[in-house]
């Protein structure tokens, strides 16, 4: 029987082979590989042996050399024993390390040494003199760790590399086998096809057989009829004289036998193609019966491969909601962290810089600056680590102003001058003539960015310089990309780690940790901030010769060739542009009902004050003849929010409405402007930015402000008086810090009050009341205690609450002194005047 083999069978058979043919070549190599790092780790193990093996010679030499007394004593004959001895370990030490130049340096170095050793040991023995040979004990033992420590690395290196080829060969033996598996299960499928084809076909020729002999019967019956008829011919001639009659009868017979004859044929022939009609019905029949059970079998193995694939699917799902969890909460691990330690690092700093302020010897005031720079270190890893997580949860914001790359330049030489010359570096800063001097986007960020890796590039070098380029890469009429550059001669990067030093927690080594310090987050943050602002960085190095870390960027044109920077000296050039404005100002907080009524009064505003939205609503609606409205988002009665719908879909009033809040929620702005507000102001401001915010509405020409660069690795104080001291008015300052200690701590009372009843939504408007004016005294530490126990009650995080109100008086308590001090201050200061 012909035996047919499907092409694309035949195809995907000889395909398969292939595969297994290389699979297995691939996985003869792999286990090759593996034995080959094996036998180097077995090599490296004797190379490490045999260094100990002469550590201990040489240990017992010295034990021999001791014991000897006088010359040609036992002492001395086992010095020359053992001197025989360790040559030939040595000699032995040198033919394991052929394949290492460097370890045959150091074996050349060690039998130099040795051999000096040796000589001495001969010349001291017996004489109670082991100075001349103990010199060169130091060198011997030095030389034998190098070479321990070197072949230690490489056992390490050798392990990892056995550990990786024993991978790949388990994975080549497993991919073989499941192909010989699914090669196997592809020859029982087609052999059990080929077995139900022959089975069907022998059927069909045994019924072609009988329907044969069938036909065959009829042919012999026909035959006999024909020769009976014959016979009857012949009877009928015979009688044909005597019986014509009976001959037309014979006739008509004749006629009839035949066309029953002929009937029989028809129904002969009819009975032959209805048999092979059955015949093909039932081959039909039974190709569908056997195409069927294969189906039903693919369904089965496409069910159950649907039942694995769904189980995986929910596994898979679990397993991300489980890692999105872990991500999750890491993030709030490293911000509360964050905020712990920079609670008593704020103690520390502070208590150190009265310190320094004080008198003290030359002992005492290196000790205070050891903890100075080392409280400095510490805050800038707190710092990475803060930013890292902001980043991680997405919560860091990119600024779009204007600035001067000469200024964010001049700020990175006064930062890093004085550690500059401490080290004796040359340290150059260059802007090519071609680069537009005045940009828009975020100075801060470059800041960072710069102050990382300029950092870095201080901290591994130790002598020649350092450069910062930057280069025009392309502009257009609205954009400019800028090239960076800041290379040094340093210690370098190998290789190997130029693609991890980028990743968060990675140095180039443990060495360079353990040396050098560092978090390991520097790199990762600058990375993740230049993609935010859609930039890249490369870095190109070697060791011993330095680094250069490259980066581009984007930025937008500025609107003025010379943007101006207004800071507290500038606000007296505001005047009295406001006069004959009047403006109405929605506030709860009682300080900063005070700051907002002096500082829009010091520019000759008139001001109406109003205790929340209710109150507003009803000065409105006594006069709506206000420039502008100042309104408090968070406030009792009817909130900012509320008064302003009421403002505009109620009263109709079109008067611009600037929204005043501490709120760090991302999507605030953007849901004050959709009711109807017409800016945004975070909490605590600048007045000369408010100033400039005031004269865009009301179409004043002012010059554009611009907050200035900052440094981001200073210590923050206590508290900052440098906002409400711009206004230049000691009266206001009293009154200010009057009104702030004498309701602080009732404040503090109503926060601690409403935990206690466990009236959650009263914490959160009690907190954020009071970090309005905590936040215009810029007393960060208590700033972001108040900001976490706001986020803590919008999350619905009741843990650890209570802890959070604690800190926040502790942090009260620890600026209410210095506070008085300034306000006892003040106060003498206007007795005198």
């Amino acid at each position: 029987m012909k035996i047919h083999i499907h092409p694309k069978l035949f195809v995907f058979c000889i395909l398969t082979l292939a595969c297994i043919g290389f699979i297995g070549y691939a996985s003869f190599k792999s286990s090759k590989k593996y034995i080959d790092s094996a036998q180097w780790v077995e090599h490296t193990v004797r190379v490490i042996n045999q260094s100990i093996a002469i550590f201990a010679v040489r240990k017992d030499i010295e034990i021999a050399g001791h014991s000897s007394l006088i010359p040609n004593d036992a002492g001395s004959r086992e010095v020359q024993k053992l001197s025989a001895t360790i040559l030939g370990e040595i000699g032995q030490l040198r033919q394991l390390t052929t394949d290492n130049g460097s370890q045959q340096l150091r074996d050349d170095s060690l039998a130099y040494y040795m051999h000096l050793y040796l000589n001495g040991s001969f010349r001291e023995a017996g004489t109670g003199n082991k100075q001349s040979s103990s010199l060169f004990i130091e060198p011997i033992e030095r030389i034998i760790a190098a070479i321990q420590q070197e072949e230690s690395r490489l056992l390490v290196q050798r392990l990892e590399t056995n550990a990786h080829n024993l991978a790949d060969f388990r994975l080549y033996s497993l991919i073989m086998f499941f192909l010989m598996l699914g090669f196997t299960v592809l020859l029982l499928i087609s052999a059990t096809k080929y077995f139900v084809q022959s089975k069907a076909k022998l059927r069909a020729e045994q019924d072609f057989i009988l329907a044969t002999k069938e036909l065959a019967f009829q042919l012999q019956e026909k035959e006999n009829r024909a020769g009976e008829l014959v016979v009857a011919n012949r009877e009928l001639v015979f009688q044909n004289q005597e019986k014509e009659d009976r001959a037309r009868e014979l006739v008509v017979a004749n006629r009839e036998l035949v066309f029953q004859s002929q009937e029989k044929e028809d129904r002969a022939r009819e009975l032959v193609v209805a048999n092979r009609e059955l015949v093909f019905q039932n081959q039909e029949r039974e190709d569908r019966a056997t195409e069927l059970s294969v189906a039903n079998k693919t369904l089965a193995t496409q069910n159950e491969e649907k039942g694995k694939q769904a189980t995986q699917l929910i596994s898979a799902y679990k397993a991300k909601l489980l890692a999105e969890e872990a991500t999750s909460l890491q993030e709030q691990f490293l911000a509360n962290m964050s905020h712990e330690i920079r609670t008593p690092m704020n103690g520390i700093t502070g208590m150190t810089d009265l310190l320094l302020e004080t008198k003290l010897n030359v002992e005492q005031k290196d000790f205070a600056r050891t903890i100075k720079r080392s409280s400095d270190s510490l805050l800038i890893i707190i710092n990475d680590i803060l930013d890292f997580s902001k980043i991680r949860a997405g919560k860091l914001t990119i600024e779009k102003i204007d600035f001067t790359l000469t200024e964010v330049a001049e700020n990175i030489k006064k930062i890093f001058q004085q550690r500059v010359i401490e080290k004796g570096l040359v340290f150059n800063f260059d802007i090519h003539a071609d680069v537009p001097v005045a940009l828009n986007g975020d100075p801060y960020r470059l800041n960072q960015i710069l102050v990382n890796l300029a950092g870095n590039a201080l901290k591994f070098t130790q002598k020649g310089s350092i450069a910062i380029n930057v280069a025009l890469e392309s502009q257009t009429p609205d954009e400019i990309v800028l090239s960076f550059s800041i290379a040094d001669t340093g210690i370098g990067i190998p290789d190997d780690k130029l693609v991890e030093i980028f990743d968060s927690f990675t140095q180039a080594s443990l060495e360079t940790s353990r040396r050098y310090g560092g978090t390991g987050l520097g790199l990762a943050i600058t990375k993740q901030l230049l993609a935010l602002q859609e930039g890249n960085i490369s870095v190109e190095s070697k060791i011993d010769s330095g680094s250069t870390f490259r980066f581009t960027m984007p930025y937008g044109r500025a609107a003025t060739d010379n943007p101006a920077i207004f800071s507290g000296k500038g606000i007296m050039h505001y005047g009295s542009f406001l006069n004959n404005k009047k403006f109405l100002v929605a506030e709860d907080n009682d300080v900063n009902q005070k700051v907002m009524r002096h500082v829009l009064q010091k520019a000759g505003a008139k001001v109406d004050v109003a205790g929340d939205g209710t109150e507003a609503v009803a000065f409105l609606k006594k006069n709506p003849d206000y420039s502008l409205i100042i309104m408090d988002l968070q406030m009792p009665q009817m909130d900012g929010y509320a008064a302003t719908r009421y403002i505009r879909n109620v009263m109709h009033i079109s008067t611009p409405i600037v929204a005043m809040t501490a709120s760090v929620l991302k999507g605030e702005k953007e849901k004050c402007m959709s009711i109807g507000m017409n800016d945004y102001i975070s909490k605590p401001f600048d007045f000369s930015f408010l100033y400039s915010r005031i004269s865009h509405f009301l179409g004043f020409e002012t010059p554009k402000y611009i907050a200035p660069v900052k440094d981001n690795q200073g210590v923050d104080k206590l508290f900052d008086l440098s906002l409400i001291e711009e206004m230049e008015d000691n009266e206001y300052l009293k009154s200010i810090l009057s009104t702030f200690l004498n309701g602080t701590p009732e404040e503090l009372n109503q926060l601690q009050s409403a935990f206690s009843a466990d009236q959650y939504d009263e914490v959160y408007k009690i907190a954020h009341k009071l970090k309005t004016s905590v936040g215009l005294f810029r007393a960060n530490g208590l700033f972001d205690i108040l900001t976490r126990i706001e986020e803590s009650i919008r999350g619905g995080i009741r843990d650890g609450l209570d802890k959070l109100l604690e800190l926040a008086n502790s942090e009260y308590l620890r600026i209410k002194i210095p506070l008085e001090e300034q306000l006892n201050s003040l106060r003498g200061e206007i007795a005198v005047l």
